[in-house]
């Protein structure tokens, strides 16, 4: 952290040494924390935070025949915020599940809390992009808050792991923008 109310980034490896799996990076992005109340708030220099409203896609990968298990992490602000706050948020998104080849399906994300885990294998309409032999797919939605996305993808058999962080298909206000 620099200063009071500087930039936060971190490194982080998840090592699960029961199941002998190789250390897991995982994607960090920056947020601007404030020093008082611990909240990752959004200005210039919160690199990582995707800001309300904007189209993130989460990729995925959910095929069946070679055990391949996806789970996305959406981290946003807690739902118990400020009451003066003018942003609030609903449990269920609207999004669309767009498949290999362009299938694209409809779909609602549940985000009720400060982190979800979303399995995409779960999610209304995914059988018809399984059906057509599409798994490896994203997720495409709308920030319903402000905060970070990225998706953690394994293959059991052969302890394989692998994270991709989300992807901001709008402007981040809080880099910059023309």
């Amino acid at each position: 952290m620099c200063g009071p109310n500087g930039p936060l980034t971190t490194w982080a490896i998840l090592q699960d040494v029961g199941t002998g799996f190789y250390g897991t990076e995982i994607p960090t992005t920056t947020a601007l924390v404030d020093s008082t109340t611990g909240a990752a708030t959004g200005a210039a220099g919160a690199l990582g935070l995707i800001p309300t409203t904007n189209t993130v896609i989460a990729r995925f990968d959910v095929n069946p025949n070679f055990d391949i298990h996806t789970e996305i992490f959406i981290w946003l602000p807690p739902n118990s915020r400020d009451l003066a706050s003018s942003l609030t948020r609903t449990e269920l998104v609207s999004g669309y599940l767009q498949c290999e080849d362009e299938l694209q399906i409809s779909t609602v994300i549940p985000l009720p809390n400060e982190i979800n885990i979303i399995d995409p294998a779960t999610l209304g309409g995914i059988g018809q992009c399984i059906q057509a032999g599409q798994y490896r797919s994203v997720l495409r939605f709308q920030m319903p808050d402000h905060g970070f996305l990225w998706s953690h993808i394994t293959r059991e058999g052969e302890h394989f792991r692998e994270n991709f962080i989300g992807y901001n298909l709008d402007c981040n206000e809080f880099v910059a923008c023309p």
